[in-house]
């Protein structure tokens, strides 16, 4: 369920909170928008029943997550970035290097809260092995991580549009907002020293602080910066080079991308997660070692075998990745861990499928832990059918 969701987001299951005739009324009267993020959440646990599967996403409210869990609910959370804890660390480590005081707005009271709504979740999506593992630095067992991956979609890519200008030498492309946690500062004075024949792009919206911090190198010629853009693909496919030094990611939606559009990629261990094989697809090169991405953005630049080479391995990587595999997969991952769950939650696997009964008003006696509870009408088909 959405508060009120864009046209383009809508589908056969989304649902919105607020009615579209009504969006631009309520944004108008709650323009933080707060009071209709909370309209939306108590929506959406009214309508949740015992068995079913509550997806939820990390900024969806404690509450929510403490009502699915008294409702009965099957609560499985997509973590899109690595545990707060972990984030807070990098960051404050980045900012340091830098001389300046935090921005990222991390608190100590929001690190306790995104570790008490995981401690709720019967389950928890990691799209990638750092993922994973600040899942269990923050006291996360292993057995309640689902791993996965993100994707992308070929027909968002095959958009027709403008592309970027060519110049002599390389075209080398940074997707993504412009900030600290990406690495563009780390980005920008590498590729100033690397001096080579080109033009980087940065393709996103960009921090103010980040115009302070590279104010010498986004003087340069040879360094453009361009607004975010949803006609990325036409983008994407005029470029030679896919650069993203960031510290801190869960799965980087734009690195699928750029390797489906064929590029050579240079990223940091985060952004490589599982997808990025070292020497095979790309290059992996620590963010903080700028001698190293110097070096790598010479030999590529010098190399064009070698860019053609992992752009094409990285190009046939990806065909792995698409949003409709990924579905898939996850799905399987979900019925699978949702009957693994059903014994200990006092749920029956042939009930897959079968009606709900009615949700015990609020105040009255909910289903105690261990009754019989009916699983959510989804399909009851295996997990490795199609």
């Amino acid at each position: 369920m959405f508060a009120a969701s864009d046209p383009a987001g809508r589908s056969a299951h989304t649902r919105d909170a607020v009615p579209r005739w009504l969006k631009r009324l309520a944004y108008r009267l709650d323009p933080s928008a707060r009071r209709i993020q909370r309209f939306a959440e108590r929506r959406y646990c009214r309508r949740l029943r015992p068995g079913d599967i509550a997806y939820l996403w990390p900024l969806t409210s404690t509450q929510v997550y403490r009502d699915a869990r008294e409702r009965g609910a099957f609560i499985v959370n997509e973590r899109i970035n690595c545990h707060r804890a972990t984030s807070t660390r990098i960051l404050d480590e980045a900012y340091r290097r830098l001389g300046r005081p935090p921005q990222h707005g991390i608190t100590e009271e929001a690190v306790r809260e995104e570790t008490a709504k995981l401690q709720l979740c019967d389950y928890i999506f990691a799209p990638s092995s750092p993922v994973a593992r600040s899942l269990r630095d923050a006291g996360i067992p292993e057995e309640k991580i689902l791993r996965s991956s993100y994707g992308w979609d070929p027909e968002r890519l095959a958009r027709e549009g403008k592309g970027l200008e060519r110049v002599e030498g390389v075209t080398a492309l940074f997707v993504g907002r412009g900030c600290v946690r990406k690495g563009v500062d780390l980005l920008a004075h590498a590729w100033a020293k690397a001096e080579v024949p080109g033009r980087l792009y940065l393709v996103g919206n960009m921090d103010a602080e980040i115009g302070e911090i590279c104010s010498g190198p986004f003087a340069r010629a040879d360094i453009v910066r361009f607004p975010h853009t949803g006609d990325i693909g036409p983008i994407y496919r005029s470029a030679d080079l896919f650069l993203f030094p960031s510290l801190e990611e869960g799965s980087p939606l734009v690195l699928y991308e750029a390797m489906a559009c064929g590029l050579a990629c240079v990223v940091s261990p985060m952004a490589a997660g599982d997808i990025v094989r070292p020497g095979v697809d790309g290059l992996v090169v620590d963010p903080l070692d700028q001698e190293a991405w110097v070096s790598s953005i010479r030999r590529l630049t010098r190399d064009s075998d070698l860019r053609k080479s992992l752009g094409e391995a990285a190009r046939l990587r990806a065909l792995d990745y698409t949003w409709d595999k990924v579905a898939a997969q996850r799905r399987a991952l979900l019925l699978k861990a949702y009957r693994e769950r059903m014994p200990k939650k006092g749920w029956r696997p042939d009930m897959v499928g079968v009606d709900r009964p009615p949700l015990p008003e609020r105040g009255s006696d909910s289903p105690k832990e261990g009754s019989l509870r009916p699983a959510p009408r989804i399909d009851a088909r295996s997990e490795t059918d199609p």
